[in-house]
């Protein structure tokens, strides 16, 4: 995993989200970036990816297979919460309760 997702935050890094002709499409790509941020377990920029694309559109985060996926791999590695907005943005996505 680490090699594609290496592959993918590189060639992330070269494009420009905002760009993309649609809000949906600007929100996968930050839960694509989030996902590969994840697996390389770079939580911090994992959970800020999410942010991102939360603020875009708070629904299709929390509908989104992608968003969830990372958002447990976070929620699994977390220490005493660490880091910062990882369980108030798991509230809203009803991953855990209040």
């Amino acid at each position: 995993e680490r090699g594609p997702s290496m592959l993918a935050l590189s060639g992330a890094a070269r494009l420009v989200a905002d760009r993309a002709p649609s809000v949906e499409r600007q929100v996968a790509f930050r839960l694509d970036v989030s996902m590969s941020h994840a697996r390389l377990r770079q939580d911090v920029a994992a959970l800020a990816a999410l942010l991102d694309a939360e603020r875009l559109s708070p629904e299709q985060v929390v509908n989104s297979v992608t968003a969830r996926e990372s958002m447990l791999a976070l929620l699994r590695r977390d220490r005493k919460a660490a880091t910062p907005g990882l369980y108030p943005l798991a509230h809203r996505m009803g991953l855990i309760a209040a």
